[in-house]
């Protein structure tokens, strides 16, 4: 397998120089006031400030990449924060000046994630994962060759990043046909609630815990992420039909169960191979969430825009995290905070466990499989999107539920009744009571006729 068709699907790593961009400038910066403190902060509330917007109004913007807006404004706001970075660099301007390269950072990275998300949902699901995989091993190389030459040599790339992330992007949208570009239209769908919500309780414990990392553990950590990535790649051009989608569902749980049980073991452990690891632990949980999104995207049309979104604001938990030790510190709480806090991370572990073994479900609800050969990515013949946007209008006028919207939805895109029990995981006897509920709204008899009322209205191959 390759990695994309043609020498020109390097363009669609765009993600990796910008990732690349927020490491030199805020992860592990070599002008201070970025790296800690309120400028890791500042960033992160206007990284998490800008998802909920775009959670609250998506309908409203979205398809990001149709609009000029969206890529003026992400390229000012970048362009703005690494102006300011090297001014500050070389000058001293202050705090103040760390505030603002920091908020306009936030903003800005925030804002091209979720514009190259909407251009990657338009590929299949297997060059998502390359891609993204990929895209981290190169974000870390670019990272370790910057990060080890004079702030001089760091300023240019600071400035010369983001116009690259951007105009990789951009590339990547030409080369894909404007059948399969995104559309302005989302179904109504489920949100995966149970899943964000309990990374949301990571986000927090990490984040009343982050003050305590030893140095240096964002490097190793990243040095880990790299090798997880390569290891993806390897499975998936390898391996493909060793991948279940079911399975790696499930390993979001196992990870945040681990990193809680890492948290409180941590005095019995080498304190820096601890914290890598529980730094590790969230990140691949979120690398699994990443994947079951597009995932989503593609199978049910949703737009990538909310769904990426919603796991960018997570992080607000880990403001909370971050506010509530930073109060305990100024309490001078001391032991009994740590106490506290030991406590707490005990309970959620024990928390986390007993919901990771009773209800083994919780995480797969919403997957299908990693690798689909089915899957026709540029070469569709009717794009995922369109017919989602036509099954919606009808699913609107018959009155379906969401449910019932969903599986008219895969219906629609030529899945049996068994593909479509698999990917929605409900039995056969539920998926026949709601094709019986969509015969009687929809007034056909069956389903051979509703098939080729689908195909005649949304062109879709329901043979």
């Amino acid at each position: 397998m390759r990695l994309g068709r043609g020498h020109m699907a390097f363009v669609f790593l765009g993600l990796a120089f910008a990732r690349a961009w927020v490491a030199l400038l805020f992860a592990d910066p070599l002008s201070p006031g970025y790296g800690s403190g309120w400028g890791t902060s500042f960033f992160d509330i206007a990284y998490v400030g800008c998802a909920l917007a775009a959670i609250v109004g998506f309908r409203r913007v979205i398809p990001l990449t149709a609009r000029r807006w969206p890529w003026m404004l992400s390229a000012a706001l970048m362009t703005v924060a690494s102006v300011g970075f090297v001014a500050d660099g070389w000058l001293g301007l202050g705090e103040g000046a760390a505030a603002v390269v920091s908020l306009t950072g936030g903003s800005g990275f925030l804002l091209y994630t979720l514009v190259n998300a909407e251009v990657l949902a338009t590929q299949a699901l297997r060059s998502v994962i390359l891609y993204l995989s990929v895209g981290r091993i190169l974000s870390w190389v670019l990272t370790f060759f910057f990060s080890d030459m004079g702030f001089d040599r760091v300023a240019v790339a600071a400035v010369a990043l983001p116009f690259v992330a951007l105009a990789m992007t951009r590339a990547a949208l030409d080369r894909v046909p404007e059948r399969n570009r995104p559309l302005g239209t989302c179904p109504r769908f489920s949100m995966p609630w149970i899943l964000l919500a309990l990374m949301g309780v990571y986000s927090f414990v990490y984040g009343l815990h982050q003050g305590t990392l030893a140095p240096g553990v964002g490097r190793y950590a990243s040095l880990f992420n790299a090798a997880l990535a390569l290891l993806i790649v390897l499975l998936v051009l390898l391996a493909p039909g060793k991948l279940s989608f079911r399975v790696l569902c499930n390993v979001p749980a196992v990870f945040l169960a681990c990193g809680f049980l890492l948290m409180s073991l941590e005095g019995a452990l080498v304190g820096v191979v601890a914290d890598m690891l529980i730094a590790l632990a969230f990140d691949v949980a979120k690398i699994t969430v990443v994947f079951l999104f597009y995932d989503m995207s593609r199978r049910l049309g949703i737009s990538i825009v909310v769904l990426s979104a919603s796991l960018a604001a997570v992080e607000v938990f880990g403001l909370a995290g971050n506010g509530v030790a930073f109060l305990l510190a100024q309490a001078e709480a001391g032991a009994a905070a740590g106490t506290l806090a030991h406590a707490v991370i005990i309970a959620l572990a024990f928390a986390v466990g007993v919901m990771a073994l009773t209800r083994r479900d919780a995480f797969s609800d919403w997957g299908a499989r990693l690798t689909d050969p089915d899957e026709g990515g540029e070469d569709a013949g009717v794009p995922n999107e369109a017919i989602a946007e036509r099954c919606e209008r009808m699913a609107d006028q018959w009155g379906l539920t969401a449910r019932e919207r969903e599986v008219l939805g895969l219906v629609a895109r030529g899945l049996t009744s068994r593909q479509v029990q698999d990917a929605l995981f409900i039995a056969e006897g539920t998926f026949k009571t709601h094709m019986r509920h969509i015969y009687e709204k929809s007034g056909v008899r069956g389903q051979k006729q509703l098939r080729l009322l689908l195909q005649r209205e949304t062109g879709a191959p329901v043979d």
